[in-house]
């Protein structure tokens, strides 16, 4: 845990941004997720098929941004794919459109 707490510390230390508090998250997200101690990403529980089938999701309550992908197969990191959703979807499409979630 305190692994996960420094990686995300460390990029709140170089910037508040909207981005850096998405980045932290994960980057935190993404050492529990190599950690074979804990049931998510590398040390997840199989399906009964025998893959190892991971959910993420982020948030950022301050401009909504949010992100989430269920049942991913062979994603090292599905917060990081999580992230990225988020991010994108703050980025508006045109003619007033609004991404599907």
């Amino acid at each position: 845990m305190s692994l996960a707490c420094r990686a995300g510390t460390a990029h709140l230390s170089q910037d508040q941004s909207e981005c850096s508090r998405l980045m932290a998250v994960t980057a935190a997200l993404s050492v529990l997720e190599d950690d074979p101690c804990t049931n998510a990403g590398f040390g997840s529980n199989l399906s009964w098929l025998g893959f190892a089938e991971c959910d993420a999701s982020v948030m950022d309550s301050s401009s909504g941004a949010y992100g989430a992908v269920g049942a991913m197969q062979g994603i090292q990191h599905p917060s990081e794919v999580a992230a990225r959703m988020a991010l994108e979807g703050l980025t508006p499409l045109s003619g007033g459109r609004v991404r599907p979630m």
